[in-house]
This record gives structure tokens, C-alpha cells and sequence, in this order.
């Protein structure tokens, strides 16, 4: 289909919806809260404004692993904090809590985190194995499997104590100590007694506690003001909670209603299942179908749905006859339900799909994009991708066409420009559709650190956004700037040069990565070392592979050995292994088959002294995932396995046999199966 006859239908379709959608006013919500995203495009994700920050995210590659990057940027969409973090939450009462990664034995990445202010300060270190947001002026933080909380300094104002912790509200938090869970206050002292099953967090100045199976509720004070009788609760919410006298999920139906704070049934027990009171409805299940209702227990919904999801920006997706539409909470369906599929609203707009078609609708059920595109795709910046046949267009979040379908390739908006290919020429619009960097390259990048990769006549260089060449098109070959510099090859050697295109490192090496930590690995003459930011070897050129430095240590590989050396070039693990693995606080395979289904087995040293002995909680089996402590490089050689302490004193391994290991680490080889468990001593 052209472009004339989309831009054609655009105001036909337009105009029907606004009709058909104008007569319930009530439609329109205007207590509807939208997830308001900065102006941006060129990241992976842009997560939703709190506190003036988002979220972003952009993947990159680091040799050998990709990591998704994240950081912050403010409502114009400027960078506040660089994108360093592996993880990164909003922010909450002026702090964000943020991680870094190191992989570890190839099965699983190690996370610490810590917390940052809105200038990207740490205030709590890099340390911790997880966190909870600021709540109440505090922070639950958890290391060697213990809980506590920290303040807005940093400072651990109340001890890692416990087996776990909620986040305070209303002036407490539950926390669990053994298999137990009571209440602190902000001082740390025990208010509630440590005594429950399970605790929830205080709601509407009541917590949900259970035990012995049975659920109720607790004031400040402890009281059991509604006894504990019911299979399974929730917490307060609205003045109403929903309860069931039998246990969760159970056989027989109708066994859900809510009561009030005074443990009265307000609204009786008749339904299947029932979610919790928002903004004046709930969701309900009764046999297969689902309903809102009011907090009179009213039906709010004349048609009953085989699915009502959670409210989101206003709306809940629902499913009906295997179609599904949206409702607002007065019941009524906004879009109808007549679409194969929709997604999440985002901002307002949701992408739906009909007999293989999209299209873009907005919250008030008036249709932005037709449903006759291939594909449909929108960014924080309210542009809306389209494509069909194979080429390419973009339409405005008012649904004004930029551009037509024209063109063979297009990538999102990055400094207000998109590359866009026709014809084999690539070239940069602007988001009125006018061609400001002509279609004339071989080969273009998107603008990166405000610049942009191109090629012409097989050379690559770099243009700004005004089309200007800042670096000469003379390199065989060129990528995304990162951090400000770029290696870059011409004649089969490279070098890395920085923005302004002044040479860093002269183009001398076969092969070269990017500085970390302040180092670069390097090739030369088929010989793998490592070079500083003045070109200075530091770690000689005579390894056949190495991998970037991890804790201050790099894995080095010469003639099929392995070893370690560090940023002085020092091999402080000689190269002789056959393999080695760092092993430091991560989960890991419990591969022993034989040991499956064992209720005790009693582990001994090399003397045969009784060292630790697994009871029935230990599950042994091959699915099982084991947590242990310790700061460990397992290493092979010949065949037979040892380990690196601490120290980097390599201690042999090499007995089908049991032995202890730094922190209660328990290493054990037997019958070709080799697997670590954390010892519990008698």
C-alpha cells in the first residue's frame, strides 16, 4: 500500500473512532496515571520518570560476555549517570540501588550491590548480595545470607541478623530470624515477638501474620485483632482484604469474600478466587469467569471475561471468546474485544494485532495507527515505527505520517536523526522527514556519543549530526565509540583513536580491545599481552589468548594451559593447568546422582574425622542449586582437581575422596562427578 492512500485513511479512521467513542464521557478517566517516559530513543529500555530520573538500558559487549548497561537520565533525556551499572532500580526517597557483575564458573553472573544519590555518588559500596529500596529513611540489605538495614550514609544502622526482611512501613518491618518472623522498630528493637510463620508488612495500620497454617491479622501492639482462622488472606487494602476459611487454591469453590478491620464479611464468601480492592474495584473469579466488583460487592462489569488483568495506566487487558480488548474501571471496554493480541499499554498507546496486522490505539479507544501494518514499533520518544512490505515509515504519536513507506531500512530516532537506507545508500532523517544527512553512504551506524560511523568507496571515518566529517573516512573498518575512544584497523593493523580522531595507541597490533580498568589486550605477531593508556606493555606479549581481568586477575592461555597473572604482568597462578574456574559466592549444579534421595551422610577429611553430616532438609538431587561462600579458583590439571586459596597456594585434589575447604565449603569428587556443598559441622 502506498503512501498516499495510508495518509488517505489516516483521517477516515480518525474521525469514526472519535464518534463511536464520544458518547460515554466517563470513558476518558482523567484520574488516569500515565508512565511518563523522557523524549529518547537509541536504548534497549527507558523505564518510566521517578523522582526526575529513568532507568535506561543499552547492551554492550566485553569480550567474551554481552551485559546490558544501565544508568539514568532526567526528564529531558541527558545522561545524569553514565550507563556502568549491570543493574539499576528508580530511585526512592533520593537514592537508587545499583550492581555490578563478574561471571562466574559460566553458569551464573555474581551481583553487589550498593546505592547511589542523584549525582551518581555511592553512598552505600558495592558490596551487598541484595537490596530493597529506601523505605522509611531505611534500607534492607542482605550479605553471607544475612538481613539488616542501612541509612542514607551508608552506615548499617541495624545488623545483618536476620534470615530475611521486608522493607519498614508504617514505623516497622518484619523480619525473620530462623524459620520465625516477628516486627522491629527503626531502632532495631523487637516490637512484635518473633513467633509467626510468616509475617507480611504492616497495610492500613494491620499485618497479615500466619501460623500453624492459619492466617489473621495484628495491630502495633501485637493484638490479634482478627483471629487467626482463615486458610489464606491478603493484606488490607481499601479497607477491605480477602479471605478464604480454607487454604489457598483449595479443591472446593466459592470459598473467597472480603472482610472489613473488624473481621466481619462484608462481601460473602462466593467466589473462586479474589484479588485486592484498586482505586474502587477488585477482580474476582467465579467457575471459569472473571468480574470487578465494587466494594459492595456489586458487579461493576456487564460481561463476564475468561481473563481481567492487573490495572495498568487505567486499563486492564481482558480476554473474552479468545479476543481480547481493554475496560477502565467503570467497567466499561475502551478498545472492544475484537484483537488476536495487544500488548502492555506504554505511555498511552498499545500496539493490538488483528488477523496478523497492527496497529496503535491510545487509552481513550481512539485508533492512532490503522491495523494494516506488518509490523509496528514504538519508542520514549512518542515515534511510532511502522513497516510493511518490507519498507519502512514512521507515523507521530498523533498519528501524522513523517515519512511514508519508503525505505529498505530504518533505525530509531538518536539526536533527533534516523538512519535510513534506499536504494543501498544510507542516509539520516530528521523527524519532519527531510533527508538532513543525504543518502549517499555504503554503510552508516546510529549516532553514538555524538557521532556516527559511515563508509564510502570501502573507507570508514565519522560525521556529526550536521553531516560534517570530523574523522577522516581512511580505516578499513569502524564501530561505536566507547567512553571516547575506538579501535580502528586500516591495512590489516589497529590502533585506537579517540573523537576528535588523534591517534591514542599507533596502529602497530594485529588485534586490540578497548581499555578496561585501564588496560587493553592486545595482539602482536599472533601474541596475546596487555598495554596501558601510554602503549606500554605490562603483561608481555607471549600468550596465545587472554581474557579480560576480572578482581585484578586475568585469565592467561598458552600451549592449552591456563594460569592467572595480574596487572603487573606477574603470573601469580603458573600457566599449567588444563582449566580453572573462579568459584566465588554463586550457585552451582549438584551433579552426584548417587546421593539422590539420601535423608543423612556424614562427610569426613582425609583422616576420616566426622566434619559435617546432611540430615532430610539437604534435597540431593540433580536439580538441586547450592550456595556457597568463599573466594575459590578451582583448578584442573591432568586430570586430577585442586583449588587456589586465598593466599593463591595451589592445594591438590586428587583422591576420590572428601575434603574441606576455606569458609565450610565442602569440595567432593566421587565416581567421575565433582560438586561442592556447604558443610554444616556436628
Amino acid at each position: 500500500m502506498n503512501s498516499n492512500l495510508i495518509l488517505s485513511k489516516l483521517p477516515i479512521v480518525l474521525a469514526l473512532a472519535t464518534v463511536f467513542y464520544a458518547v460515554p464521557t466517563w470513558a476518558d478517566d482523567s484520574s488516569i496515571k500515565i508512565c511518563q517516559k523522557p523524549p529518547v530513543a537509541g536504548y534497549d529500555s527507558v523505564d518510566c520518570l521517578s523522582e526526575g530520573l529513568a532507568v535506561v538500558i543499552r547492551s554492550t559487549f566485553e569480550r567474551p560476555y554481552f551485559y546490558h548497561k544501565h544508568g539514568y537520565i532526567d526528564t529531558s533525556g541527558q545522561i545524569v549517570v553514565p550507563l556502568q551499572y549491570d543493574k539499576a532500580r528508580s530511585f526512592q526517597e533520593g537514592l537508587a540501588a545499583v550492581a555490578t557483575s563478574r561471571p562466574l564458573t559460566n553458569i551464573a553472573m555474581l551481583y553487589k550491590w550498593g546505592f547511589i544519590n542523584k549525582n551518581g555518588e555511592l553512598i552505600a559500596p558495592l558490596q551487598y548480595e541484595n537490596v530493597k529500596s529506601f523505605s522509611e529513611g531505611l534500607a534492607m540489605v542482605e550479605k553471607n545470607s544475612s538481613s539488616g538495614f542501612i541509612n542514607k550514609t551508608g552506615e548499617e544502622v541495624i545488623s545483618l541478623q536476620y534470615s530475611q526482611a521486608s522493607s519498614f512501613s508504617e514505623g516497622v518491618a518484619s523480619v525473620q530470624k530462623g524459620d520465625k518472623w516477628g516486627f522491629i522498630n527503626r531502632a532495631g528493637e523487637i516490637v512484635i515477638p518473633i513467633q509467626y510463620d510468616y509475617a507480611n508488612s504492616f497495610s492500613e495500620e494491620l499485618a497479615l501474620v500466619e501460623k500453624d497454617g492459619k492466617y489473621g491479622f495484628i495491630n502495633r501492639q501485637g493484638d490479634e485483632v482478627i483471629p487467626l482462622q482463615y486458610g489464606y488472606a491478603t493484606s488490607f487494602n481499601e479497607g477491605l482484604a480477602s479471605v478464604s476459611m480454607t487454604e489457598y487454591y483449595p479443591s472446593s469453590e466459592y470459598n473467597y469474600g472480603f472482610i472489613d478491620k473488624k473481621g466481619d464479611f462484608v462481601i460473602p464468601e462466593q467466589y473462586d478466587h479474589a484479588y485486592a480492592f484498586d482505586n474502587g474495584v477488585a477482580r474476582v473469579v467465579k467457575g471459569d469467569k472473571w468480574s470487578l466488583i465494587d466494594p459492595s460487592g456489586n458487579r461493576v462489569t456487564s460481561t463476564k471475561y475468561s481473563a481481567i488483568e492487573n490495572f495498568n495506566e487505567g486499563l486492564a487487558r481482558v480476554e473474552k471468546d479468545d479476543r481480547f480488548g481493554f475496560i477502565n474501571r467503570s467497567g466499561y471496554e475502551v478498545i472492544p474485544t475484537e484483537y488476536d493480541y495487544m500488548e502492555s499499554f506504554d505511555q498511552g498507546l498499545v500496539i493490538v494485532t488483528r488477523e496478523e496486522k497492527e496497529g496503535v490505539i491510545n487509552n481513550v479507544g481512539k485508533v492512532i495507527v490503522p491495523v494494516q501494518f506488518d509490523h509496528i514499533s514504538y519508542t520514549a520518544d512518542g515515534i511510532i515505527h511502522v513497516s510493511q512490505a518490507d519498507k519502512h515509515g514512521f507515523i507521530d504519536r498523533s498519528g501524522t505520517v513523517i515519512s511514508p513507506l519508503q525505505y529498505d531500512e530504518a533505525s530509531v530516532f538518536i539526536d533527533g536523526l534516523a538512519r535510513v537506507k534506499k536504494d543501498g545508500k544510507y542516509g539520516f532523517i530528521d523527524r519532519t522527514g527531510n533527508a538532513v544527512i543525504p543518502l549517499q553512504y555504503e554503510a552508516a551506524l546510529d549516532f553514538n556519543e555524538g557521532l556516527a560511523a559511515v563508509t564510502k568507496n570501502g573507507k570508514s571515518g565519522f560525521i556529526d549530526n550536521t553531516g560534517a566529517i570530523i574523522i577522516p573516512l581512511q580505516y578499513d573498518d569502524a564501530w561505536h565509540f566507547d567512553k571516547g575512544l575506538l579501535a580502528v584497523d586500516t591495512e590489516d593493523m589497529m590502533g585506537i583513536i579517540d573523537k576528535t580522531g588523534q591517534v591514542v595507541i599507533p596502529l602497530e597490533y594485529d588485534n586490540i580491545d578497548t581499555f578496561k580498568e585501564g588496560l587493553a589486550s592486545a595482539q602482536k605477531e599472533g601474541l596475546w599481552g596487555f598495554i596501558d593508556t601510554e602503549n606500554k606493555t605490562v603483561v608481555p606479549f607471549k600468550y596465545d589468548k587472554v581474557e579480560p581481568f576480572v578482581s585484578d586477575m586475568a585469565l592467561v592461555t598458552k600451549s592449552n594451559k591456563v594460569g592467572l597473572v595480574n596487572k603487573s604482568g606477574q603470573e601469580i597462578v603458573p600457566v599449567q593447568f588444563n582449566d580453572l574456574k573462579f568459584l566465588d559466592l554463586t550457585y552451582i549444579n549438584f551433579l552426584d546422582e548417587a546421593l539422590k534421595g539420601a535423608t543423612t551422610f556424614e562427610l569426613e577429611d582425609e583422616q576420616g574425622n566426622p566434619i559435617a553430616v546432611a540430615d532430610n532438609k539437604t534435597h540431593f538431587s540433580e536439580d538441586s542449586l547450592w550456595y556457597f561462600e568463599g573466594d575459590i579458583t578451582s583448578v584442573k590439571q591432568d586430570a586430577q582437581l585442586g583449588y587456589l586459596d586465598n593466599d593463591i597456594a595451589i592445594i591438590p585434589q586428587n583422591q576420590g575422596a572428601i575434603k574441606p575447604f576455606n569458609k565450610g565449603i565442602i569440595l567432593v569428587k566421587k565416581e567421575g562427578s565433582i560438586f561442592y556443598i556447604k558443610a554444616e559441622v556436628s
